[in-house]
């Protein structure tokens, strides 16, 4: 999460929310659904384009898994939405390899102040499990820190003007299709 907060003003919605008062309540998920669709594209689109891609082996990973996810009932209670809200998560989402890249998305986009780092090590062996710590070695090393390279709040800054628009025009479009 970003900190970032979208917000639809009262303009325009009287003239939906009549449209969908009629409607059915899973008609309507669907419709918003769809509205946040297609609003958020253009943002995940230009969330790949400005994401910095690493040399190697594993580079790309974290372009790769940037995605589109609806929040889960108890993803929504945790965030202290309705029950019925919809809502979506656009960012780092996806596995890639079998790994999770939201951890480093996080650290992409804020960066890693320098510290000292202290890592603990198990060693193997009956010899060093007879004693209480014997089995455990501690390394130190200082770490250089890592400079921000935000992706994720430029791409919602430089799209945040036209998600309005974009969500309406998504939600009268599923409107459409279904004959509404």
């Amino acid at each position: 999460m970003s900190g970032f907060e979208v917000s639809v003003s009262e303009e325009g919605t009287e003239q939906i929310r009549k449209r969908l008062a009629g409607l059915q309540e899973e008609l309507q998920q669907r419709a918003i659904r769809a509205g946040l669709t297609s609003a958020g594209k253009p943002i995940l689109e230009t969330m790949q384009r400005l994401v910095p891609v690493r040399q190697g082996d594993d580079g790309g990973d974290l372009k790769r898994s940037i995605g589109r996810r609806s929040l889960s009932k108890n993803a929504r209670q945790r965030l202290g939405l309705a029950e019925n809200a919809v809502a979506q998560r656009l960012g780092p989402i996806k596995k890639v390899n079998g790994y999770s890249q939201a951890y480093v998305g996080r650290l992409v986009e804020h960066g890693v102040d320098p510290s000292t780092r202290k890592v603990f090590r198990r060693i193997s062996g009956t010899h060093n499990l007879k004693r209480r710590y014997a089995h455990i070695r501690a390394y130190t090393y200082r770490h250089p820190g890592q400079r921000a390279q935000p992706f994720m709040a430029p791409a919602l800054a430089q799209n945040a003007s036209q998600f309005e628009s974009r969500f309406y025009g998504g939600l009268s479009a599923y409107l459409k299709r279904k004959g509404y």
